[in-house]
């Protein structure tokens, strides 16, 4: 019995201490504090050059793959706020869409941002209007007056979405804004 007792504890401290050593490791080994250390990552720049307020409706948003590195945060008017996306698991891009509310409008507007960074596939960034007006420009009552007011997308991993007013004496094209 006293052997047996010396042969466990020849095979078990050494044991022991590899699982310690490994241990210690894996708390070195820790998620990238950077967000382009991500496999799959997606940061959007929203601008908004009106004088209408963008209201994130933190009710609504969607995950199809990934998660928020930086949440989506209200752009006020004639400003910009950036947020961003992440794969939560190895293998897995980033898929989703948030929702902002136009406040300032008569009429009741959602803009709709969706994204895709997937592990296999292009990158996409999307926006439109929704609710009482559909597509990527729409006019809307302001103070009482019709004013034109546009969507323009750049995708890619740092996308830009912009919103801004169009004028009939220049009217510009859903990208050509950027």
């Amino acid at each position: 019995l006293f052997k047996m007792a010396k042969i466990l504890k020849c095979v078990a401290f050494p044991l022991y201490g590899a699982v310690n050593v490994i241990g210690n490791l894996l708390k070195l080994i820790k998620e990238p504090y950077d967000l382009q250390s991500k496999i799959r990552w997606m940061q959007v720049t929203i601008v908004n050059e009106t004088e209408l307020r963008l209201v994130f409706d933190d009710t609504t948003y969607e995950f199809h793959g990934g998660r928020f590195w930086t949440s989506p945060k209200n752009v006020p008017a004639n400003s910009e706020s950036a947020f961003s996306v992440c794969n939560k698991k190895m293998g897995v891009g980033v898929d989703g869409r948030v929702v902002y509310r136009l406040v300032g409008a008569e009429q009741s507007v959602n803009i709709i941002v969706s994204y895709v960074n997937k592990f296999f596939g292009n990158i996409e960034l999307t926006a439109r209007f929704e609710g009482e007006v559909e597509g990527h420009d729409a006019t809307l009552k302001i103070n009482g007056k019709e004013t034109k007011v546009a969507i323009s997308c750049a995708p890619g991993c740092e996308g830009k979405i912009t919103i801004f007013y169009e004028t009939e004496e220049s009217p510009k094209e859903a990208n050509s804004h950027l």
